[in-house]
């Protein structure tokens, strides 16, 4: 992302996958936001995205994901 980008709040359809993100390559003025919570202290130099399978669902509920997305 370029610098100053903001990204709008924004969630899922559903809660099946949860997404997290990592700073690996940010600036000093850099923040994330998660509700009310402000994260501003990265030492880092990259940012990675990744997004995970709830941990409540199990190997049936994760096939038809695909049909709810």
């Amino acid at each position: 992302m370029w610098p100053k980008t903001h990204i709008m709040p924004h969630h899922s359809l559903t809660n099946c996958v949860l997404q997290g993100h990592l700073g690996l390559m940010v600036t000093p003025s850099a923040s994330i936001r998660v509700g009310e919570f402000i994260a501003s202290n990265f030492e880092f130099q990259l940012f990675l995205s990744v997004e995970f399978w709830h941990p409540d669902l199990n190997a049936e509920q994760q096939k038809s994901v695909p049909y709810i997305l």
